[in-house]
């Protein structure tokens, strides 16, 4: 009975040994959980001490970590969420250390199929893969994937100039309306990818392939080339066009027409707009869309950047030939006077001083045709003084209370002459 005694007093003893470590072991794993959650808060927050410049790049390399494989093999949890995080912040900050810390921090994800990269602030990265991916099949072939996964991937209207991209799979990803300048894609599949409207000056894409990709649109074609080390051949990437703008290997030979595309013209506005000036602005760009297929550039306000606002809106001027701006009041002053002056202001109406920078650099910069559409009581002062543009044909007030008079419409043709001159010059 002893003996019985003993040897189960024994088993209950190794029995405890057993719980006693599996719940040490839980609560390891417990409390390595919460602390890296801890951690990942605290980068997070830290990123965001715009006074504290060491602390930002700090976290930004640390968060890194968060983007690693567990043992290469399993899934990391906080992966989509750390892509995420760096999402958000590239999204307003301007170029510089952090920025440039963040968006080489790309080249540690391991799969972002269809991440939306929108408006996102990639200038000067360099993006390379650090992990090793799974074999997948691509054309019947296995490659042993070093590549990061970007399948069908949303990169609309992001700033990617001056950047090194190597060995991504982007096949049908969106790259409509990037600034893609002096940019380098390097053994990269961009198979269906849709780069329409982008602005590609001086792009190289070497040994990339490239089938079916959109190019329809897409400012700078000239300057853009397609280069294979292998065989050490350089091409205009307009050569591998054809009359739709898709890429073709086997083309060869100038079949696209840049010419060929729709009238873009850029449109100056206000970001926040009243019902009434809503339906105004849109019953006028139909009007123009449906009568001389204009195709439109415009900024909404979201995308306006913290900084560098001045070399986004000149990279998207550069795809139009003309500028129509809605000078709609925004600021309404019911009495005042000019300092160090005797002019008094009463009851007077201005619009934003967004429209004068943008109307100013259009003329100086492009020299385009200028149409200004602006409210009845508008002070026209600044860039809306005709005696500065000679604008003296080229504005109107609107007319809230019908249709566009035959005046009005003389006046959009006459300007819509000069754009076509100007988009034949250019």
């Amino acid at each position: 009975m002893k003996e019985l005694i003993l040897e189960l007093s024994n088993y209950l003893e190794s029995g405890y040994a057993v719980i006693t470590i599996v719940a040490s072991i839980a609560i390891f794993i417990y409390q390595s959980i919460k602390l890296k959650n801890e951690r990942f808060k605290q980068y997070a927050i830290d990123l965001y001490k715009e006074n504290n410049t060491t602390a930002q790049i700090t976290s930004a390399i640390l968060l890194r970590t968060y983007l690693k494989p567990i043992f290469h093999i399993f899934k990391n949890p906080y992966e989509k969420d750390t892509i995420n995080l760096i999402v958000a912040i590239l999204r307003h900050i301007p170029n510089g250390p952090l920025q440039k810390t963040l968006a080489d921090s790309i080249s540690y994800v391991r799969k972002a199929d269809g991440q939306d990269f929108q408006y996102i602030n990639l200038s000067s990265a360099s993006i390379k893969p650090k992990y090793r991916i799974d074999f997948e099949i691509y054309n019947n072939t296995n490659y042993l994937n070093k590549r990061i996964s970007m399948r069908c991937a949303d990169f609309y209207c992001s700033d990617i100039t001056s950047s090194g991209v190597y060995h991504i799979n982007a096949e049908k990803s969106v790259f409509y309306n990037c600034l893609l300048c002096k940019s380098s894609f390097y053994n990269c599949i961009l198979e269906g990818a849709d780069f329409r409207n982008a602005d590609i000056h001086n792009l190289k894409f070497v040994d990339c392939i490239l089938t079916d990709a959109k190019f329809d649109g897409a400012i700078g074609l000239d300057s853009a080339m397609v280069v294979s080390t292998a065989t050490n051949e350089k091409y205009a990437l307009i050569n591998y066009l054809n009359e739709d703008g898709l890429f073709d290997n086997y083309c060869k030979a100038i079949r696209y027409q840049c010419n060929d595309t729709p009238k873009k013209i850029f449109v100056s506005r206000l970001g926040e707009m009243n019902t009434k000036q809503k339906l105004y602005f849109n019953y006028i760009l139909d009007y123009l869309e449906q009568k001389y297929n204009y195709k439109y550039e415009q900024i909404q306000p979201q995308e306006y950047r913290e900084s560098e606002q001045i070399s986004m809106i000149k990279n998207r001027m550069a795809q139009c030939s003309g500028i129509i701006v809605f000078a709609f009041s925004q600021i309404h002053i019911d009495s005042g006077e000019i300092v160090n002056k005797t002019q008094q202001i009463c009851n007077e109406e201005y619009s934003s001083p967004w429209l004068h920078i943008e109307t100013a650099m259009a003329k100086a910069l492009y020299d385009f045709p200028v149409m200004i559409i602006t409210e009845e009581n508008i002070s026209c002062n600044g860039i809306f003084d005709n005696k500065i543009i000679s604008n003296d044909n080229l504005m109107f007030k609107i007319n809230y209370r019908g249709v566009l008079s035959d005046k009005d419409e003389s006046i959009i043709s006459h300007w819509n002459r000069a754009v076509e001159q100007h988009k034949t010059n250019a």
